[in-house]
């Protein structure tokens, strides 16, 4: 039965009070011509209005299968995120969010960003349904009901700005607060109604100073770097003179037409000062300039991984028995010629700004004594790092195998590796969507230019 059927059955105003019918219908009419112009599915009516022995019960209605993600950014209206979707990828998409976070249900699954609940009446209807004694036959429904602002399609957020905004603040403080999880709600089909969690609302409204941005593919300067056994690099060191540059940097290591690099790349602007630091750090190094454009229009199987929230530590290089970069040239050396395979670690340094920044925030939400104490964990990686490793092959399975094999050594057991979902892109991306704290020593674990692999590395490239 539609939504309107049963209200346009022939109720007639007399001249007293709107009844209880005449304001429900109004609220649904309107209700109903905005969601037929965002083409959102209406509700299903499957209980109507009715007296009962002791009062009168609202109707009831069945809400499509949706997933919505609502919250609130200070100086802007409530917004969310909503889904429409079958029951099974209603449930996946469920699943996404709770296993990895809202940015990646925003990154995989289509969906309209919007001012408010789009079954915000009709979850309120539902709620008031349940009241066993129902409500009295003169309520003046309008008070019950609340006013809803005209359902819009918004602007939104970007996967990156999800993360940062939303994903992250989760992780901190569902870590610090005493191991108490505050997930974000989402709205079964017959939920009563829909609401952010307090805290998650909290930390939402704090002016978010996002990450500045990696630069567009143009402005990138990208150098293949072939090391010389006579060279022996100090990874700490050669990072912490990369404090010294804004931006985002992409430490590669690239299989494309058979040939393997291992490759920086960084912001054009730093090229001149990075390719000293370059001559001092690897003085016995060759360095030449590649094209950005190399590979860009192959079609790619992608993963993302961070590791988990602080405290805890990734294993350094120095504590584990074999380099697990050994491990990654030797199943490269395994790939059919016909494979193409870029490891990526992306990172940019972050200055004591931003962990002053982060201090101000949690004391927002908590005793200052109280937030000194969760300070700790993020404390401990100053100076530190944003970083994400990022997987790409046009080999799905060769991913699966980089991610177990070289990936999963450096977990240990205070910190593991969280990775997404894999999907497809067009070429390489050095735009981060997301990223974790990790302190020099665990970056530098990733980080290395060994002496001549390409000839260990080209072993099987004939198959």
């Amino acid at each position: 039965m539609a939504v309107l059927d049963w209200f346009r059955q022939g109720h007639h105003r007399d001249g007293s009070l709107p009844s209880p019918e005449e304001q429900l219908r109004a609220r649904l009419e309107e209700e109903s011509v905005t969601l037929r112009r965002l083409d959102i599915p209406e509700p299903e009516l499957k209980e109507p209005l009715r007296m009962s022995a002791v009062g009168l019960r609202l109707p009831l209605f069945s809400l499509p299968n949706h997933v919505f993600i609502p919250f609130q950014l200070r100086g802007r209206n409530y917004l969310g995120f909503y889904v429409l979707a079958s029951r099974r990828e209603v449930a996946r998409a469920r699943s996404t969010l709770d296993e990895i976070g809202p940015h990646e249900v925003v990154r995989r699954f289509p969906g309209l960003w919007l001012n408010r609940d789009p079954y915000a009446l009709y979850r309120n209807l539902n709620w008031y349904s349940t009241f066993e004694d129902g409500l009295p036959p003169t309520v003046d429904l309008t008070t019950l009901i609340p006013t809803l602002a005209p359902l819009q399609v918004v602007a939104g957020f970007t996967t990156a700005e999800v993360y940062y905004r939303l994903t992250w603040r989760q992780r901190l403080f569902a870590a610090y607060l005493e191991g108490h999880n505050f997930p974000i709600e989402v709205d079964a089909p017959n939920a009563p109604h829909v609401r952010c969690m307090d805290l998650l609302t909290v930390a939402a409204t704090v002016p978010a100073k996002a990450p500045a941005p990696s630069p567009p593919r143009q402005s990138w300067c990208t150098l293949a770097i072939a090391a010389s056994a006579a060279d022996s690099l100090n990874r700490a060191a050669f990072l912490e003179r990369l404090r010294e540059f804004d931006g985002w940097f992409a430490y590669e290591v690239i299989v494309h037409g058979g040939a393997l690099r291992f490759q920086l790349s960084f912001a054009r602007q730093h090229r001149s000062s990075v390719e000293d630091l370059i001559a001092t750090s690897l003085p016995s190094a060759q360095v030449t300039e590649v094209s950005h454009d190399d590979g860009c229009h192959l079609r790619l199987h992608r993963i993302d991984a961070v590791p988990t929230f602080p405290p805890g530590s990734l294993h350094h290089l120095e504590s584990l028995p074999v380099d697990p970069l050994e491990r990654l040239l030797t199943i490269l050396a395994e790939m059919h010629r016909g494979d193409s395979v870029c490891v990526q670690v992306l990172f940019t340094y972050l200055g004591m700004e931003f962990f002053v920044e982060l201090w101000k925030e949690l004391k927002t939400i908590a005793h200052q004594s109280f937030a000194f104490k969760n300070m700790e964990g993020v404390g401990s990686k100053f100076p530190g790092w944003r970083m994400t490793v990022r997987l790409c092959s046009t080999n799905r399975a060769l991913l699966e195998r980089i991610a177990a094999e070289w990936l999963f050594a450096y977990e240990s057991e205070t910190r593991k590796w969280l990775l997404s979902e894999t999907c497809c892109t067009s070429g390489m991306d050095r735009s981060p969507e997301t990223w974790e704290i990790v302190d020099t020593d665990e970056l530098a674990s990733l980080i290395h230019f060994p002496p001549d692999p390409v000839a260990r590395a080209a072993r099987g490239q004939g198959r």
